[in-house]
């Protein structure tokens, strides 16, 4: 019993000491770039284009094959999207207001 302690009291102090520091200077990175705004350990980078959303939205029906099918009824269209979110294609339809598909994967 008293070696685990001891083994115990090891692993803390030594868990303690490694913790020990000094802060992360970040002041240093603002001084090569100014094109570039690092203010933190965090920087976000855009790699796609901004999403626009719906204007709308009445149904949403998940498809058999799996795609996610959205009418957007005040953008006049009908959105197949795939289960990562990216938008696969659209179909004009005049203020879609449901939607459902068959076993032959139509939708009605």
């Amino acid at each position: 019993m008293n070696q685990i302690k001891n083994f115990l009291l090891i692993i803390l102090s030594f868990i303690i000491s490694s913790g020990c520091a000094d802060k992360f200077d970040i002041t240093q990175f603002n001084k090569y770039s100014d094109d570039v705004n690092i203010s933190g350990d965090t920087l976000y980078i855009q790699t796609g284009q901004p999403w626009g959303g719906f204007n709308n939205p009445q149904a949403i029906l998940i498809g058999i094959e799996p795609f996610i099918y959205v009418c957007d009824t005040d953008n006049n269209r009908i959105v197949m999207i795939n289960i990562a979110g990216e938008i696969q294609g659209s179909l004009s339809i005049k203020r879609p207001v449901a939607i459902s598909q068959d076993y032959k994967l139509n939708l009605i």
